[in-house]
């Protein structure tokens, strides 16, 4: 369980700091929006072509994310009546062997659960990783632009 809490942590840290991202990114573009999206120059389309990937990046990172969070099915130990007269009409040995298997299965189903989320989770790190490439030569070439006019 603190596996799972671990990594539920994790993502939780990570949508939010690429929600922030996200509205800080999209309030820097809309008010540079005249020289962002006037290129004249092949420099210029390189800087938006950059841009638009580094923007479509940190979306699809915010998406694997939500899909990290996302909530499957509710893993848990049988409980209830039925359960109880199922372990009522064994003897004490295949009682404890009953739930010992319950509770190897639940094991088994979360570790798989951890496995999908900790997948979402690397990609979304990896394309945040390529999202900081690409606002790396935006700033390279907007920097360059500014040095040379």
């Amino acid at each position: 369980m603190a596996r799972f809490a671990y990594c539920e942590g994790q993502c939780s840290r990570l949508l939010v700091f690429l929600t922030t991202i996200l509205a800080a990114v999209g309030t820097v573009t809309v008010i540079k929006s005249d020289s962002f999206f006037q290129p004249a120059l092949p420099v210029e389309w390189i800087k938006l072509l950059a841009l638009l990937l580094a923007l479509f990046a940190v979306v699809c990172a915010w998406g694997h994310a939500l899909l990290a969070l996302k909530i499957g099915g509710h893993i848990e130990l049988p409980k209830g009546r039925e359960t109880t007269r199922d372990l009522a009409a064994h003897d004490i040995a295949s009682r404890e062997q009953l739930i010992i298997n319950y509770y190897h299965q639940a094991i088994e189903e979360l570790t798989e659960v951890i496995h999908e989320k900790n997948k979402y989770i690397i990609i979304a790190y990896e394309e945040l990783t390529m999202s900081a490439w690409f606002f790396g030569i935006v700033s390279a070439v907007a920097i360059g632009t500014e040095i040379l006019s």
